[in-house]
């Protein structure tokens, strides 16, 4: 008996330590993703991640991106163009191998100021990485920001 109770507290502490890696590298993605920290978001990425902003329909285009080359050389690219980057969590919630972080973001882009809401969900691999990556974002106030 005393055997057993040894084993299922062993099991309850490696249960314990699993979730709290999976909560640091979810949380870790989130801080590098609202603050376009590439090279943090590259090593927390799976080789096979798929990102999907599944709101970009309103600015024009559908941003699907597979694999980590095409989403970092993407993201790269997206936060290049701005200044300012603050975002203001609102909720965040991290479960099993899921996450969800919802806030305000914000920043510059050509001399204008612009903010908007914004949610993100993640899904981590077996092996701790990120795979992926939904977002929708209320594109339609950023647009608004941008004519006035």
């Amino acid at each position: 008996m005393k055997l057993m109770i040894t084993m299922l507290s062993l099991f309850a502490t490696l249960i314990n330590q699993i979730q709290s890696s999976r909560e640091n590298t979810i949380d870790l993605y989130f801080k590098a993703y609202h603050s376009g920290d590439i090279a943090t978001l590259e090593g927390l990425m799976s080789e096979d991640i798929s990102f999907k902003d599944l709101t970009s329909k309103v600015i024009g285009q559908e941003l699907t991106l597979e694999g980590k080359e095409k989403t970092i050389t993407t993201l790269s690219a997206l936060f290049s163009g701005v200044s300012n980057l603050k975002f203001k969590s609102e909720f965040n919630l991290i479960s099993a191998q899921f996450g969800i972080s919802a806030g305000v973001i914000s920043y510059t882009n050509r001399q204008s100021k612009i903010t908007y809401k914004v949610v993100s969900i993640v899904e981590l691999d077996r092996h701790n990485k990120i795979k992926r990556h939904l977002e929708y974002a209320d594109y339609a106030a950023a647009l608004k920001q941008l004519r006035n």
